[in-house]
């Protein structure tokens, strides 16, 4: 998977996209561990977060974004962490675990270098492909209430889906949102 990101990255950004790079390196990884042990290990989700600030630091230098690319990316940061922190406390840490609580964030944040749009669909896409998988499992009594479903592959693969997806395939994503 990681070899696969990292064609994908090297296609859409070119090779100086250290940021992409770093979190190709992670999410792959994370993705089997989650599902595995049902874990985001910390030291992993901080790598990701490294190669975020990488990410905004080197295409600020480069200047390939401007100060309000910055502040968007901040404040996607901030309300994806209370979205997700409010679920995890409502939840009192049953509905997600608090490394998707650390892992969200970090994920839009990459995304929304590009446009809120983008952020927008990291955001969302996640949960939804969640849903689509979760939906018939319990339709189909495969599980139940109780089961955890790993969360982070589903928010990995929304952010990556986010990150890389032409641009007239996010517009067309965003209009079912009528936004």
């Amino acid at each position: 998977i990681t070899g696969l990101l990292f064609w994908l990255v090297f296609s859409n950004y070119g090779i100086s996209a250290i940021g992409f790079y770093i979190l190709a390196i992670y999410t792959a990884p994370l993705i089997y561990m989650d599902f595995k042990f049902m874990r985001l290990p910390n030291t992993w989700v901080a790598f990701c977060f490294i190669g975020m600030i990488a990410n905004y630091a080197q295409m600020f230098i480069m200047k390939k974004i401007n100060v309000d690319a910055i502040k968007l990316g901040a404040i996607s940061f901030g309300l994806t962490s209370v979205f997700y922190l409010s679920i995890y406390i409502l939840s009192r840490g049953r509905g997600i675990g608090f490394g998707d609580v650390k892992l969200a964030p970090v994920l839009v944040a990459f995304a929304a270098i590009s446009s809120w749009q983008r952020g927008f669909v990291a955001f969302i896409s996640g949960l939804i492909l969640a849903g689509i998988l979760a939906i018939p499992l319990y339709i189909f009594r495969l599980v139940n209430r109780k089961t955890a479903i790993p969360l982070g592959p589903f928010l990995i693969v929304g952010g990556w889906l986010a990150i890389l997806l032409p641009t007239n395939l996010v517009d067309k994503f965003l209009s079912l949102w009528l936004l």
